[in-house]
């Protein structure tokens, strides 16, 4: 729903993790601050987070480095796809994630837990990571990991186009349509 026309990473530092989620907890956001404060404590002391979707701000999000943006209308996530470097949402239920792919479309690597339709799109230490477990301190090396990493940012942005496409709404419908003319036959 993101318009990928805007797709602008000029202003990309390597140093801003964004989590989308109106439902914070689901979305394991209290998981994402946790690991945010150790990856900041840690690994890089210039990182920021920026927090999108719930309209009130969670408990224990204001913290130096802590963005909380609130509920947007999509003709604004672009704003943040062009400036974040890393997606994180490892949300506890997720049939599909349609965020995941945004980011993917604006050359972001993706960080999302290992369970529901998530393995379909993201490819382990190739165009994101798959956590499987709560543990923040893994959680926040990951993070550092896809912000400095060069290799994956490449890999994700050799593919943007086909993502793009794959997933364009075009694309998907002419699926689902295959789908049902080839049930309808049969």
């Amino acid at each position: 729903d993101v318009n990928i026309k805007k797709y602008d990473p000029s202003k990309r530092k390597g140093n801003k993790i964004l989590f989308v989620g109106v439902d914070f907890e689901r979305k394991g956001g209290p998981l994402v601050i946790e690991a945010f404060r150790i990856l900041k404590e840690k690994y890089k002391k210039d990182a920021e987070l920026y927090i999108i979707g719930p309209k009130k701000q969670p408990k224990d999000t204001y913290a130096e480095g802590i963005h909380f943006i609130g509920n947007i209308p999509a003709n604004q996530m672009a704003d943040y796809y062009n400036i974040c470097d890393v997606f994180c949402m490892p949300s506890y239920l997720e049939p599909f994630g349609k965020a995941f792919i945004e980011a993917l479309c604006f050359g972001m690597p993706v960080i999302a837990r290992d369970c529901f339709a998530a393995p379909d799109f993201i490819q382990n230490e190739k165009n994101g990571i798959l956590i499987k477990n709560d543990d923040p301190g893994f959680l926040a090396n990951k993070m550092f990991l896809l912000l400095n990493d060069e290799s994956i940012k490449e890999y994700v942005n050799a593919h943007m186009t086909f993502v793009r496409e794959y997933y364009s709404w075009d694309a998907v419908a002419g699926r689902i349509k295959e789908v049902i003319t080839e049930r309808c036959m049969n």
